[in-house]
């Protein structure tokens, strides 16, 4: 058998234990996570850890395929990268166009980062959802943050936290709180 129908199938095999690796990313996505991961790049030259992970669990979970991504891409062109054509994609094709995003910030670094940031995986990874689950995708939101604490008065002491001791608000000094004496200029 020759080496790519082999890789195929070791593919095929693992595909369910590959999507869900993969859509274990999705809520990330769907909260905004990477919205911004373009400019991240732009000022680090890094992807964020989770970003750079996601990245590497597409081959390392057997999620990506071995393909011509190049003649893809000109076969595609810009449509395999549109929101409507994403809706409709089969699992092939979102295996695919994942792959290539992965492939091309090879040669565009960055471009990863932008794909993530302009909506192109995470309707990818709605769709795969929506492939291996029969269901649109629900909603990730983000869990509300705690309220803020009360600030608690100079010279009083905190609630306890249980297992820890209660904190006392140190009162600062009287030389700290007075106001400078004003100066006047000739």
């Amino acid at each position: 058998m020759p080496k790519s129908h082999k890789h195929h199938h070791q593919h095929a095999d693992q595909a369910p234990a590959a999507i869900d690796r993969v859509l274990n990313y999705l809520p990330m996505f769907e909260r905004g996570d990477f919205a911004k991961a373009d400019e991240h790049y732009g000022a680090t030259g890094r992807y964020a850890p989770d970003l750079d992970r996601f990245r590497r669990e597409i081959y390392d979970s057997g999620f990506g395929v071995q393909f011509d991504w190049m003649a893809w891409k000109q076969t595609e062109g810009d449509k395999a990268f549109d929101e409507a054509v994403i809706a409709q994609a089969d699992l092939p094709a979102i295996r695919k166009l994942l792959t290539a995003c992965v492939r091309q910030d090879r040669f565009s670094k960055g471009f990863f980062a932008v794909v993530c940031a302009n909506g192109v995986v995470l309707h990818a990874l709605q769709r795969l959802y929506e492939l291996r689950t029969g269901r649109k995708s629900p909603p990730h939101v983000p869990a509300p943050a705690p309220p803020p604490a009360a600030p608690v008065p100079a010279g009083e002491t905190s609630p306890a936290v249980p297992g820890e001791a209660p904190v006392e608000t140190p009162v600062p000094p009287v030389a700290a709180i007075t106001e400078p004496p004003l100066t006047t200029s000739t």
